[in-house]
């Protein structure tokens, strides 16, 4: 395992971490993406009003 610079968060398969706070809140919106879907992520963010970059 190496340490990963200027990321956010990172996912390692099963083991998904991140850097702090907001990191996390990034981190729960690709959660959001792997499990339900971009729409799923999208959505959630916007009733938030949080904006968020995603990846298909």
């Amino acid at each position: 395992m190496s340490v990963k610079r200027g990321v956010k968060f990172v996912d390692e398969g099963r083991i998904i971490t991140s850097a702090g706070i907001s990191a996390g809140i990034d981190m729960s919106f690709h959660i959001l993406t792997r499990l339900y879907g971009v729409n799923a992520a999208a959505d959630t963010a916007k009733s938030m009003e949080y904006e968020i970059k995603l990846e298909d």
